[in-house]
């Protein structure tokens, strides 16, 4: 499990250097910052520091604004099983820009099978309802 990543993609405006925002993203939502470290200190923090995937220029937001998606990959060795620790780590810092939106989450299988899930399932949960357990189109 600790060599999969959690892959977090962003709807960002489409100004500036993307490359230099999605590298800055991916490092200061992992390590904190790169530039000043030392070279040991790097070697140490490797495999925790996040890594660039993808970017992807051009998008049209709903708006008809230009925006670009930058994906980022998280490596799951940085986090624990739960909901609390996924949000901090790709969307922490992150949810005070106003300008990033977190659009898509991929997950290792290994990562979502470490969540119990739903105690009752579909079914249980409608059945408490008084829903007749089944799913309805």
């Amino acid at each position: 499990m600790t060599n999969e990543w959690v892959v977090a993609t962003y709807q960002v405006p489409d100004d500036g250097d993307l490359r230099k925002k999605a590298e800055s993203i991916a490092v200061g939502l992992t390590v904190g910052t790169w530039t000043d470290l030392p070279a040991a200190r790097r070697a140490e923090l490797e495999p925790y520091k996040g890594v660039v995937v993808d970017i992807r220029r051009g998008q049209v937001a709903a708006d008809r604004s230009r925006v670009a998606h930058l994906a980022i990959g998280y490596p799951v060795r940085n986090l624990r099983a739960d909901i609390p620790s996924l949000l901090t780590t790709v969307f922490g810092k992150l949810s005070m820009d106003g300008r990033i939106r977190l659009i898509d989450l991929k997950l290792p299988d290994a990562f979502v099978r470490a969540f119990p899930g739903p105690r009752l399932g579909i079914a249980g949960c409608a059945s408490g309802w008084g829903c007749g357990g089944g799913r309805s189109s």
